[in-house]
């Protein structure tokens, strides 16, 4: 993994810890004691943070720090590729492309049916 995918991934465990606590980027940032700019940068994988940004947003979100770096076990690596692919991609290309999966994983089950 390059330090590139690292940003990314703790950039997309970032988003999800706030989204689950519906929390804005401000409120993280304000609990994390680190400027909004800054958060937003490492939720959307463009900056890498320090040790000590680490803990402390680790303590905001009330999670371990392994839990911001980590990759989901239960993800196999082609789920771990798409998300990585989607992480920067506005929302409207992220929906566009989950109804493109929902009509192919459709037409497959049909074709599996017949």
């Amino acid at each position: 993994m390059t330090k590139s995918d690292i940003m990314l991934l703790a950039g997309n465990n970032l988003r999800k810890c706030r989204i689950e606590r519906a929390l804005t980027q401000e409120a993280v940032a304000v609990k994390a004691n680190i400027s909004v700019s800054h958060y937003a940068a490492l939720e959307n994988g463009r900056k890498s943070m320090s040790m000590f940004v680490l803990t402390q947003l680790a303590d905001a979100f009330e999670v371990s720090t392994d839990s911001i770096l980590r990759t989901p076990d239960t993800l196999c690596p082609q789920i771990m590729n798409i998300n990585l692919l989607l992480s920067n991609q506005p929302v409207e290309i992220i929906g566009s492309i989950e109804k493109l999966i929902r009509l192919c994983i459709n037409e497959f089950s049909t074709k599996q049916k017949e």
